[in-house]
């Protein structure tokens, strides 16, 4: 008995639904990111006032689609503009409009007050709708490295400096030999060989000094990043504050990070914290004599993996005394059975959480520059894996 196959015709004309809900399944993300929009208050976002004859895309529109882009692992202004003609949920979201890529980075560029608030607000959605409890609240802090948009325009490649230094040898060369040759034609008016000697022995050495220096960032395998800090709330995963900054290390980024955290989640009790956090006098800061959390911070790494003695039932040790130091205050916490089940929450929280936005949604290079639209995008990023990390514990958004 012959096969039967099933018909596959692209010579006659596809007639589209009066409706792309139609190929946009109720339970869709894009409607919830649609409805989560919709539900915050978008009066900050930056408008032209003044008008120019051409009506504007609704910032609701806008906020909507790169929300929804990031949060689907698009973030390139023109592969956005693309898909509002490609894919059927981002046409769908802008209602058959094509906002062009500029219009897209002016958006995102322009907009840190809204994206800023719209974090907030999404986390305060989440309260509203008893997802994330306000007060009281157990957050783990990391950072991780996300490369820089370094510009290659910016610094010269090597192979080119190389070019630039034997060009320059070769004028002076030539230079030499016109100054030694009484018949050579003369130099233009208000220029001399001495002075292009000169000039060009000044570049030489230039040139010189910045090899040097890219040979040092080689052999350091130098690579442009910034330092991404979340803080995490351990029971629903979702990022409650965050910041981007050009230290190398997290030493100095315990208190900054746990002071950016949102307001709307109200008070937090506890910090936890890796290693790399740990300095008495930022344990203190952040604890500020009890008024503030108290911060769970290992002060050395420890292997992977648990000693039989790890194992094995062990009591509390007793508590130190009043006058012990932070270190034995802190070494006192860990060793606790409270402490231990408090710390090991830090490493699966925060750090699925960097791995769903690094290999999730595959962001690892930032696509502006300077800190302060890093900070910018950083925001977008977070705000967009809160929203799909909420999409995906069931929640759907309640109007203010």
């Amino acid at each position: 008995m012959a096969a039967k196959f099933v018909s596959v015709d692209h010579d006659t004309p596809l007639l589209l639904p009066p409706d792309l809900r139609d190929w946009v399944g109720p339970d869709h993300m894009v409607h919830f990111i649609m409805d989560a929009v919709d539900a915050l208050d978008l009066s900050t976002a930056r408008v032209n006032q003044r008008g120019t004859g051409s009506a504007q895309y609704p910032p609701s529109m806008m906020l909507g689609l790169l929300i929804y882009c990031y949060a689907t692992g698009t973030f390139s202004s023109r592969r956005i503009e693309t898909l509002t003609y490609e894919n059927v949920a981002v046409r769908y979201l802008s209602a058959d409009t094509h906002p062009d890529h500029d219009s897209i980075c002016k958006f995102r560029r322009e907009n840190k007050e809204l994206l800023s608030s719209c974090f907030h607000q999404v986390l305060e959605m989440a309260a509203r709708a008893q997802v994330l409890k306000v007060g009281d609240l157990t957050v783990a802090v990391d950072g991780t490295k996300i490369l820089a948009n370094a510009s290659k325009h910016s610094a010269m490649s090597h192979e080119h400096l190389e070019k630039q230094l034997k060009l320059a040898e070769e004028q002076i060369e030539e230079l030499l030999a016109k100054a030694e040759d009484a018949d050579s034609t003369p130099l233009q008016d208000g220029l001399s060989v001495p002075d292009e000697i000169k000039r060009r022995e000044d570049r030489i050495a230039k040139l010189k000094e910045a090899k040097k220096v890219m040979e040092e960032r080689a052999k350091q395998r130098f690579e442009e990043c910034f330092n991404a800090q979340a803080a995490v709330e351990v029971e629903t995963m979702l990022v409650v504050g965050q910041h981007v900054c050009n230290a190398p290390n997290d030493k100095q980024q315990l208190e900054p990070t746990m002071d950016c955290i949102s307001p709307a989640v109200g008070k937090v009790s506890k910090g936890l914290a890796d290693s790399g956090y740990y300095s008495e006098h930022a344990v203190r800061s952040v604890e500020n004599s009890g008024a503030g959390p108290t911060v769970y911070a290992a002060m050395q790494r420890h292997p992977h993996g648990r000693s039989i003695q790890d194992l094995e039932k062990h009591d509390d040790p007793p508590a130190p005394p009043p006058d012990a130091s932070m270190a034995e205050i802190m070494a006192h916490r860990l060793a606790t059975e409270a402490g231990k089940d408090l710390y090991g929450m830090r490493k699966q929280t925060v750090e699925p959480v960097f791995g769903i936005i690094k290999e999730v949604l595959g962001f690892r290079r930032f696509l502006l520059r300077g800190l302060e639209k890093v900070n910018l995008e950083w925001t977008l990023v977070n705000t967009s894996y809160n929203l799909k990390r909420l999409f995906n514990l069931g929640m759907r958004p309640k109007r203010a």
